[in-house]
């Protein structure tokens, strides 16, 4: 039932899309004819600015397959992975991002380091944690933003990413 719904709202973006796209090549047209730039370098800015808005979310977990999973799950946002949470920390600098979903258990940085680290550097950032070996009372202890038990249902994970992200001063274990 799920999938058909998806599939429905799909075909619905699709001929939407389809709708568009006219319109922009136009736009796109008419900006090069009254600018500098060529049609191919005001598309290239517009796909910038474009790129710019779609929130970008951070996975960090050693487990490929599941960084892999969480990017299939959220398809209306760019997530890029991190294997530990060193690598998530070298990746928070360089990335403007709207949430870190992280797993706990991991080889060099654990998710409650990455936690602390990113607490103290960047306290705004939203983190959610994603384990199998705790519950809502040990993640409540520290200052997640949300928590999902292994294994995760993707539907979940999709709307407690969505309200995070959406609505940002709305803190707490979901």
């Amino acid at each position: 039932l799920e999938k058909s719904r998806y599939e429905a709202r799909i075909a619905v973006l699709e001929r939407q899309l389809l709708e568009e796209r006219p319109r922009s090549d136009a736009a796109v047209e008419m900006a090069a004819a009254r600018g500098d730039m060529s049609i191919d370098e005001v598309a290239m800015h517009i796909d910038e600015q474009v790129s710019n808005t779609i929130p970008k979310v951070l996975i960090v977990d050693d487990e490929a397959e599941f960084r892999r999973l969480v990017i299939e799950a959220l398809p209306s946002f760019t997530v890029v992975e991190a294997g530990d949470g060193k690598e998530a920390l070298a990746m928070v600098r360089e990335e403007e991002l709207a949430l870190v979903i992280t797993d706990i258990r991991m080889p060099n940085m654990d998710g409650f380091a990455l936690l602390d680290n990113l607490r103290s550097q960047y306290p705004q950032l939203p983190v959610l944690a994603v384990s199998g070996y705790l519950d809502d009372d040990e993640v409540r202890a520290r200052d997640f933003d949300g928590f999902i038990d292994k294994p995760i249902s993707l539907a979940q994970l999709r709307d407690l990413v969505e309200q995070i992200v959406t609505q940002p001063e709305s803190k707490g274990v979901g």
